[in-house]
């Protein structure tokens, strides 16, 4: 009681002090209000240096928690910045744990408080930017396309390209997701999906990924509609180069029967005309 009377004062430094010594406290059975009326007075604090580290020092689970139990008691702003420091901090240190409920918690308070489409899209661009892992790119994605969809198309392809930019946190199979994450992206875009199809073939060179790169490869070229994509053409020419960049050789200006021929070497088939 004398905490929450201190915290309703305004009396933060107080309140603060105090939550911090009950819940530190060996005498007290249960302290899990006392660490969330801790926490809570240090998210007033923020952007505080200090004030971050120990928000940061907290289990997940348990920021998880605290910010269920925030959100049910009405103080949504607070929760909120508590996932989104938190949030941060993961994509900063590449901690993934616990990572996709964070990530959906923030996406749904984030809207809630703040409906602009614009807004939730540039937070997702700007955590896409200090993102070290893929997996957090991947959970950004689905986030904006459960919330957004479309609209939130060209932001979706830009992670793609982050994702594809990170070659030191991910295995062969996760850069083959993030290509078929593309293709289903850009289902019409024929240019792009033979690009992710011939990279995921070179990251794993099998049988069943040649014919389908082969039948994308027979089907008649495309040109590419820049005044009615949904996807900025200079956007669209950097995922390109992103995907290019795995590539041993340019088959830009190669036939067909020409990538076939290497494709064939690399499955240890043959080639013949």
């Amino acid at each position: 009681m004398r905490i929450k009377h201190l915290m309703k004062s305004n009396c933060i430094p107080q309140a603060t002090l105090l939550s911090k010594l009950c819940a530190d406290s060996p005498e007290i059975a249960n302290v899990s209000s006392f660490r969330q009326a801790y926490i809570t007075c240090v998210c007033s604090m923020l952007p505080n240096e200090d004030s971050i580290k120990e928000i940061a020092k907290v289990d997940c689970k348990e920021v998880l928690d605290i910010i269920c139990n925030l959100e049910s008691e009405g103080q949504e702003n607070t929760a909120f910045i508590l996932c989104t420091t938190y949030l941060t901090h993961q994509l900063q240190t590449a901690n993934v744990y616990c990572s996709w409920e964070l990530t959906l918690f923030w996406s749904k308070l984030q809207r809630r408080i703040d409906p602009s489409l614009d807004s939730f899209l540039e937070r997702c661009r700007q955590f896409g930017i200090i993102a070290k892992t893929l997996q957090h790119l991947f959970f950004l994605i689905r986030v904006i396309q459960s919330e957004v969809k479309e609209a939130g198309l060209a932001v979706s392809v830009l992670l793609c390209v982050r994702a594809l930019q990170i070659r030191s946190n991910g295995s062969d199979e996760m850069k083959t997701s993030v290509c078929k994450t593309i293709a289903c992206l850009l289902p019409e875009d024929l240019e792009v999906r033979r690009a992710c199809q011939l990279t995921e073939f070179l990251l794993e060179p099998t049988l069943s990924g040649f014919n389908v790169l082969e039948e994308l490869y027979m089907q008649p070229d495309q040109k590419f509609d820049e005044e009615n994509a949904l996807v900025p053409n200079s956007l669209r020419c950097e995922l390109l180069l992103a995907l290019k960049a795995y590539w041993p050789f340019d088959p830009e200006f190669w036939d067909w029967k020409t990538l076939k021929r290497h494709c064939l070497k690399l499955l240890g088939k043959a080639a013949s005309d």
